[in-house]
Formats: C-alpha cells, sequence, structure tokens
C-alpha cells in the first residue's frame, strides 16, 4: 500500500474511528507510564484483597 493509499483510506469513517481510537489508547498509556509505580512494600495487600 502507498502513503497516498493510507492517506486515502483515512477518509473511509470505519478506519477513522480505529485510528483515533489506537491514539487515544496510546496517549493513556503514555500518561500511564508516566505515574510511579508503587514498591512492593508499599502495597496494601489487604485492601487489594477487598477490591
Amino acid at each position: 500500500m502507498t502513503l497516498f493509499g493510507l492517506l486515502k483510506s483515512l477518509s473511509d469513517p470505519d478506519v477513522n474511528r480505529a485510528v483515533g481510537f489506537a491514539i487515544s489508547f496510546l496517549k493513556g498509556m503514555g500518561k500511564a507510564l508516566q505515574e510511579p509505580v508503587p514498591k512492593k512494600e508499599d502495597v496494601d495487600h489487604e485492601t487489594l484483597a477487598n477490591i
């Protein structure tokens, strides 16, 4: 597929919706990766068991 063909396929509503979803998903993943991961000793296992 050529670059022009890819750009032309963006006019398809289904493709446009899927690309928008993928971009939103990746943005959310990027934000989540910025947050610090809690240390194992800082996790309250009793609270997690009740979720």
